[in-house]
């Protein structure tokens, strides 16, 4: 809470943002994933180096979140996912089915934007999960050994 000076009168406490500030980014935090991820089981797990930390300056500002994830899997036609997570909260869903097996790489684009009322701090994540332990599902791979792709997640602080 910033404290400012009124008419050289008296100290006020700030618990707002200026008028006008609404709309403007106020931050941005970003992770950018280099390195690859394999994953069979048929629970959502945290796909690793791939999550965000943000603070938010006031409770009326919203988080635009965005992500690009690069994905394939070993077998076709097999009803993986991926989610993201605000703190512990799934906030999206998306089927990250796969036609051609390990051969290609696809990517998933995902876009959100949260009103989480906060100041606190808020982490996204991004978890995947296969719909049988039978199948792989990459992250940043072509098949179980090319490494093609790269992925993001960033979380942008709008004024409210």
């Amino acid at each position: 809470m910033a404290l400012i000076k009124l008419n050289n009168q008296s100290l006020s406490a700030v618990s707002a943002l200026p008028a006008g500030v609404g709309g403007k980014v106020l931050q941005v935090q970003s992770t950018h994933k280099t390195n690859s991820f394999t994953n069979n089981s048929g629970s959502f797990v945290d796909v690793t180096d791939l999550s965000v930390n943000i603070t938010p300056t006031a409770t009326s500002s919203k988080i635009y979140l965005f992500s690009t994830v690069d994905y394939s899997a070993d077998v076709a036609n097999y009803n993986n996912e991926l989610r993201i997570m605000e703190n512990s909260t799934e906030i999206m869903r998306t089927m990250i089915r796969h036609n051609t097996g390990g051969n290609m790489i696809r990517q998933s684009n995902e876009q959100i934007l949260r009103s989480p009322s906060t100041t606190s701090q808020l982490t996204y994540k991004v978890q995947v999960k296969s719909e049988s332990s039978s199948v792989y599902v990459y992250i940043n791979l072509r098949g179980a050994g090319t490494f093609t792709g790269t992925s993001t997640i960033t979380a942008m602080e709008i004024a409210g």
